[in-house]
Formats: C-alpha cells, sequence, structure tokens
C-alpha cells in the first residue's frame, strides 16, 4: 500500500525544485499551491465513483459531538490502564518519532538552502532520490520485518535514524545532505512495516479501535520534510505534544539552526532505550 502511494508522487519533489527555481520562490510556491488545490478539485470530483460498504445492522442515531468527547476522554485512564505494557512503549515510540517531526519538519529545507546552501533544485533532487531508495527499500524491509522479527527491525530503524536524522548539523553540501536523507529513507523503510505491524500483534482485538484511534496505527514517516507533522497515522493522544512541538521548534530555530535536531537526537535516544527495554515480539500475535 505505502510503495504504491507513494509511486505516483516519487518526481514531485524534482518538479517542484525546478519550479521554484525557474519562477523564483515566491511565484513558484504560488504555482506549487495553484497545482495542489487543482489535484484536490480532482479528488473530490472523482469521489462520486466511490460508495460505502453496506453497515452491518442498524447503526443508530449519531451522538452529538459533546456525547462523543465525553465517551473518548472519560474512558482514557481506563484504556491506558488495559494497554499492554509493549504497547504503551511502542506509543511512546511512536509519540517521539511526531514530536521530532513537528521540531525539524519546517525547517529542513530552510536548513538545507539557507544554512547549507544547497539549490532548491538540488534539494528536490535530493528527496526526488530519497523516495525512490525509501519505495525500493520498503517491500524487502517488510519481508525483514516477517522473517527476522518486528521488533529487531524497529531496532534497526530507530539506530539508523539516532546517526542520520541529527548529522544534518555536519553536513556541508549537496553529498553530505544526501547521505543524510538516504539514510532517513532507510529508517522510514524499516520503521513503518515493523511499527505497523507490531501495532496489529500486540493490541487486543476488542480494543484495537480504541487504541489506534488514540495511538495511532504505529507508522510514522520519519523525518517529515513538507511542514507537515500529523497525518492519519497520528493518535488523538499526540496532539497536544506535536502543538507544543512545533511551537518549541521555531523558537530552538530561531536560538540556533541547529538546536531542533538536537532535540531529535535526544528524543531518537529515549526510543532506543525503550525499544531495547520494552518491545518484544508476542510469542502468541493478536488476530
Amino acid at each position: 500500500m505505502t510503495t504504491l502511494a507513494n509511486l505516483f508522487a516519487v518526481a514531485s519533489p524534482y518538479i517542484a525544485g525546478v519550479i521554484t527555481e525557474s519562477l523564483g520562490n515566491d511565484v513558484g510556491v504560488r504555482a506549487l499551491y495553484a497545482i495542489y488545490m487543482i489535484s484536490f478539485i480532482i479528488n473530490t470530483l472523482m469521489l462520486r465513483f466511490l460508495k460505502d460498504a453496506e453497515p452491518e445492522g442498524d447503526p443508530g442515531k449519531l451522538p452529538s459531538v459533546a456525547a462523543i468527547l465525553r465517551e473518548v476522554y472519560g474512558g482514557l485512564p481506563e484504556l491506558l490502564r488495559e494497554m499492554p505494557r509493549e504497547v504503551k512503549a511502542l506509543s511512546v515510540v511512536t509519540g517521539l518519532a511526531f514530536i521530532s517531526n513537528a521540531l525539524t519538519a519546517p525547517f529542513w529545507v530552510v536548513y538545507a538552502t539557507e544554512v547549507i546552501g544547497v539549490s532548491n533544485v538540488d534539494w528536490g533532487l535530493i528527496l526526488f532520490i530519497e523516495s525512490i531508495i525509501k519505495i525500493a527499500l520498503t517491500i524487502p524491509a517488510g519481508m525483514i520485518a516477517d522473517k527476522y522479527g518486528r521488533a529487531r527491525t524497529l531496532l534497526a530503524a530507530v539506530l539508523v535514524s539516532l546517526v542520520s536524522l541529527p548529522s544534518i548539523v555536519l553536513a556541508t553540501g549537496f553529498t553530505h545532505v544526501l547521505l543524510v536523507r538516504v539514510g532517513t529513507a532507510l529508517a522510514v523503510a524499516l520503521y513503518i512495516p515493523a511499527s505497523t505491524a507490531l501495532m496489529a500483534d500486540l493490541v487486543p482485538r476488542g480494543m484495537r479501535g480504541r487504541v489506534m484511534s488514540a495511538v495511532g496505527r504505529g507508522s510514522v514517516m520519519l523525518g517529515a520534510t513538507g511542514g507537515g507533522t500529523g497525518g492519519p497515522g497520528m493518535g488523538y493522544l499526540y496532539t497536544v505534544f506535536v502543538v507544543a512541538g512545533s511551537i518549541l521548534g521555531g523558537v530552538l530555530y530561531s536560538a540556533d539552526p541547529s538546536y531542533p535536531w538536537l532535540g531529535v537526537l535526544a528524543a531518537c535516544a529515549v526510543q532506543l532505550v525503550f525499544v531495547i527495554l520494552f518491545i518484544r515480539d508476542p510469542e502468541e500475535r493478536e488476530r
């Protein structure tokens, strides 16, 4: 699913770099947002071809928003008590990844172009190469997770991200930045299938919907560069922390451009500790 969806966007970063380099940042970005708007109009028109599956039984009347919020947040303490220890640990690892994105996602392109000095086209080319590597590695990484264990694969992903993500502050040119993003591609390819499969394996079926709405599906796009820090994989429990991380990232970058990635280094170190101490493949997987 991840591989096929990403294939459609593999050349987008390079194309965006060419457009902004040709038209200038101001006009170029406006043109890109116009394309963005047109794509959403097309998506909206295509919704007419989609149909809901027939519901099983009578779903009844939809409760009010207030009633839904009371039920969701009122049952949160009980849900946290019922969650297995490994799920709690995986939730911490996933949450720290979202917070790391909040700290740095808006600043990758700014740091690469303004501090390191790569051009818009070079940055687009780097993301293009990263996308190709990520797509090529995702399916083999999923096979590795199945064969050698999800927990081991997750550990490898965290180790790679610990080395690659903060290394951007040491980069001095195109080649160095490319190596950082290639490491990021490897980390993402290992992380997503391992963490997503672990979440499915570890969470009891009877509470799977509640857990995944709270903490997500376990998947995170490590090293996000587009400014987006949430997405469909993020649970509602992380919202406040991600918002705070976004504000903190701006404060840190204003103080020193390298500080947000030092925060990522600390987050990755904590992730590593949680994976080593608390996360194991279950002897019997949930179904």
